[in-house]
């Protein structure tokens, strides 16, 4: 949930959500949303941090992602993109940049740069409200493929 839109939009131009893991014993990832104003849109960004787990973990990280923002009036019509990395792909623009150890919240990681129009977050039409009380609600889904099963339990790498 991010708290105070309207502060973050004028004051800082971006937002980081508390860094969480994409699963027990996963990866430690944070959203970023930053504030376009001279284009007129949002963008949402996945990015890498250190974590406890990390020694644990295949790098670089591949993952598949889900972002929604969530609509506030009912349980339909959120605005959701997906992505995959796949570090393999080194010719692919969605590459994995930087080891992701060693990502800090000073970087982006990947994403949607014109997530949604920050017109659009003021509509309230149709059912659909994704502003409200000066807060947004995204969800975040994070499919890893990663973990060293020799170091974990078979159920920890699922």
């Amino acid at each position: 949930k991010m708290f105070d839109f309207e502060q973050h939009m004028v004051k800082h131009n971006k937002w980081y959500s508390p860094g969480f893991y994409t699963h027990p014993y996963g990866y430690n990832v944070c959203l970023i949303v930053r504030f376009h104003k001279s284009i007129g849109h949002l963008s949402v960004y996945l990015c890498g941090m250190k974590g406890e787990n990390d020694n644990n973990l295949m790098w670089p990280l591949n993952y598949s992602c889900t972002v929604s923002l969530l609509n506030q009036l009912r349980d339909e019509n959120h605005h959701t993109r997906q992505w995959h990395i796949d570090s393999t792909d080194r010719g692919s623009a969605n590459q994995v940049c930087h080891n992701a150890r060693e990502v800090d919240k000073g970087e982006y990681g990947h994403g949607f740069e014109n997530f949604i129009s920050l017109e659009e977050l003021y509509v309230q039409e149709n059912g659909i409200q994704y502003l409200v009380d000066d807060c947004l609600h995204f969800k975040v889904e994070v499919k890893v493929d990663g973990c060293k099963p020799w170091l974990a339990s078979a159920e920890v790498c699922k």
